[in-house]
């Protein structure tokens, strides 16, 4: 199952909505213990929806910083190597991109920038470029030396 990031943030958003609500109407009880009452404190400090929001965009920013914002938009350098191929060895890099039908700039399809992020938000960037990278490599038929966002 793929979730998006909206999806992520509406769950964990949801969550602590419960919990500081739940931990608030116990410590706001008339007959509240002292120890509820001080739960209910250190509950709206933690879960404090304003800090969950400052959180959540810093993770977006993260993702900002390490690949800029990705624009789903990669140029991509091709291993055309056929070493039984003289003809084909022969032609230049953008002469076999063009014969291979390959465009200079690829846009990757948005349930793939969707697993990227997914992956990528929880600091697993390594993870998030292999979702790129195999995607490349399946629709092309052609392995590569690497890509950069545009």
């Amino acid at each position: 199952m793929k979730i998006t990031t909206k999806q992520l943030r509406k769950i964990i958003r949801e969550t602590i909505d419960t919990k500081l609500s739940r931990h608030r109407s116990k410590g706001n009880l008339p007959d509240a213990r002292p120890d509820e009452k001080a739960a209910a404190r250190r509950a709206e400090r933690r879960y404090d929806s304003k800090a969950i929001e400052v959180g959540l965009a810093d993770a977006a920013d993260e993702l900002d910083e390490a690949h800029g914002r990705p624009s789903g938009k990669v140029e991509v350098e091709w291993d055309f190597d056929l070493e039984d191929d003289p003809e084909w060895s022969a032609m230049t890099y953008e002469e076999q991109r063009v014969k291979a039908d390959i465009p200079e700039v690829i846009t990757i399809p948005p349930d793939i920038m969707t697993e990227f992020q997914y992956h990528y938000l929880p600091n697993r960037a390594l993870e998030a470029d292999e979702v790129i990278t195999d995607w490349l490599s399946d629709e092309f038929g052609w392995l590569h030396h690497g890509w950069s966002w545009v």
